[in-house]
């Protein structure tokens, strides 16, 4: 048991010290605004995918899609902001969303590993209920089997023989 909790431990340690590959592209930081729209967007797309993979995997995404809800809406807040003219505040609300969307890609990603695992312990689980289920059967029909045999040996030796005679 040790060795398991010592592995899942290393386990998800792994999972978040390396990015995963549905991570978006790096930080707009002060791109021009054009840039920073077309890499929100990459993120959006980004983090669409990272939700279906964990829908895929089994995930519980209710709460990602409202996420993914959202952070379109932010976008929508920045085309408007930009059809307006206020591109210094159009910017902003790019990084912001951008931000937002590696948000919903951390938690679709959390959301898979943890489905997966779940998963597979589910598995092991039914596995092992199984094999133990299966030893119960078996050995309970042994005994059964051992006891019923000798029950009818026993019967079978203690019935008395009556012999009839056949009159002529």
């Amino acid at each position: 048991m040790c060795r398991l909790k010592y592995g899942l431990c290393v386990f998800f340690f792994l999972i978040v010290s390396v990015p995963l590959p549905c991570y978006g592209s790096p930080d707009p930081g002060d791109a021009s605004l054009d840039e920073a729209i077309s890499r929100t967007r990459s993120a959006l797309v980004i983090a669409y995918r990272c939700v279906v993979e964990a829908e895929n995997a089994g995930g519980n995404v209710t709460s990602l899609v409202v996420a993914l809800n959202r952070v379109q809406a932010k976008l929508n807040d920045v085309s408007h902001a930009k059809f307006e003219g206020e591109y210094d505040a159009a910017v902003a609300k790019a990084q912001e969303v951008y931000w937002a969307a590696e948000g919903v890609v951390d938690d679709a990603a959390l959301s898979k590993v943890v489905s997966e695992t779940k998963a597979s312990f589910d598995l092991k689980n039914r596995v092992v209920i199984s094999a133990a289920f299966i030893c119960f059967v078996v050995l309970f029909g042994v005994i059964g089997w051992t006891y019923f045999k000798e029950s009818y040996q026993r019967g079978l030796l203690e019935a008395k023989v009556e012999v009839s005679t056949v009159e002529s």
